[in-house]
């Protein structure tokens, strides 16, 4: 018969399924002492030492639970119209770089030898076909906050003429924490970062590479949320489209494809400087790199990156500031002078419930950007907001005066002024 397929994460069986068809079971020499040893490709075929393949997989029962591995060699069932189950073959996790005596499984073409009533791994000598196992190899995605996120995942994603319906333009992956398993069902339906599609949407026809070793999902631009490592990349040829609805929904995404990282700065920090000294800030993050970005903005105007013609963004304009800031390119990437700001703004026109862009105060707002995607207008968008930034110090445009031979006092009004 035809050389059979499998792919990750869906049953396998080998018998005579639509197209998996290798043996017959009504053959006379079957019995349910054969086996089957799958095995690394040699060019002696299925003779001298074979090297086992070791998948792991999932219940066979469509419950979802923590890995088990695939058997190798698989005992047959004359009775079953498909003699030969596998399960449903996937990567272990983590991925080991070696494991004596085995072949750690990923997609590829893969030997398929029988025995009759085996005793020793020399028994199986008789070559009955090529397994082919469809589907991500292992690896890791990262994507960065603020930017649009493409990931592109490699594997072996084949598809031929005669396989109608098998194609991959139905997949998707799932992002969820490492301290869960794919395959269970969720905890929550809440996206790990706003604006993120969770699970991602499926591709498009040519998101699929032509000599099929590569597919690209889209998933959008990440705002919101923490920037973490703590995540991986959950994956199914086939899962149902749209949102999930249910926390089960997860189930059908059950190859661990590898680790996700979400880059970019953490949000919710508190930041400041005072007038007339220098303003250098340190930010914390992950994967932070040298063309990151920095500006500071006015709560009252727009919100980071907004396109909002009625309400933009209002940037600040202390004298001194340099705004935006490029990061100092150094080992971490996390640090921004933003110069010396000399002026805080007039107690009249700044000492008011809504001060303006260039006075002092706590009405800041940073905004970060990775420093590759702009607007349509060509700025960059700065669409991610990390926290709040204060300026502290006096009011200027004072005018006093003093007589001479009196007592002179006179006083200044700020923020966080004190005698030093």
């Amino acid at each position: 018969g035809s050389d059979p397929y499998c792919f990750l994460g869906e049953l396998c069986t080998i018998g005579v399924n639509t197209n998996h068809i290798t043996i017959d079971p009504d053959d006379a020499s079957l019995a349910d002492t054969n086996e089957i040893f799958i095995a690394v490709k040699t060019p002696t075929c299925c003779s001298g030492s074979l090297l086992p393949v070791r998948f792991a997989t999932v219940t066979p029962s469509d419950l979802p639970a923590d890995q088990v591995l695939m058997p190798n060699p698989v005992a047959g069932d004359k009775a079953d119209a498909a003699p030969f189950d596998l399960g449903r073959p996937s990567l272990e996790r983590p991925f080991p770089a070696s494991i004596d005596g085995f072949h750690a499984g990923v997609p590829g073409d893969y030997l398929l030898c029988w025995a009759h009533d085996p005793s020793a791994p020399s028994d199986f000598n008789t070559a009955v076909g090529t397994l082919q196992i469809r589907g991500p190899y292992p690896q890791s995605a990262q994507c960065i906050l603020g930017e649009w996120c493409r990931v592109t995942i490699t594997g072996i994603f084949n598809v031929f003429a005669a396989e109608a319906g098998e194609d991959f333009v139905g997949s998707r992956f799932l992002v969820r924490p490492t301290s869960e398993n794919c395959g269970d069902p969720a905890p929550s339906l809440d996206a790990p970062w706003a604006n993120m599609a969770n699970p991602t949407p499926r591709p498009a026809a040519d998101d699929i590479s032509a000599d099929f070793s590569s597919i690209t999902y889209e998933p959008g631009r990440a705002l919101l949320n923490q920037p973490s490592t703590q995540y991986q990349l959950c994956w199914d040829r086939n899962p149902p489209n749209g949102d999930p609805v249910a926390l089960s929904d997860y189930e059908e995404y059950r190859v661990s494809v590898g680790s996700f990282t979400m880059n970019g700065p953490v949000q919710g920090q508190v930041l400041n400087c005072k007038l007339g000294q220098p303003c250098a800030l340190e930010i914390a993050g992950v994967g932070l790199q040298a063309s990151n970005m920095l500006m500071v903005i006015s709560k009252y105007g727009g919100v980071c990156g907004s396109m909002d013609a009625v309400n933009p963004v209002i940037k600040a304009k202390l004298p001194g500031l340099f705004n935006p800031r490029l990061v100092t390119n150094d080992s971490f990437d996390n640090k921004y002078d933003l110069g010396v700001v000399s002026g805080g703004g007039s107690y009249s026109n700044c000492r008011v419930s809504k001060p303006g862009e260039a006075c002092i105060g706590y009405h800041y707002r940073l905004c970060w950007t990775h420093g590759v995607d702009k607007k349509a207008d060509g700025e960059y968008m700065y669409a991610v907001d990390i926290g709040s930034f204060s300026m502290a110090g006096v009011y200027g445009s004072y005018s006093v005066e003093c007589l001479l031979g009196e007592l002179c006092a006179f006083s200044l009004f700020g923020l966080e002024v004190d005698i030093t």
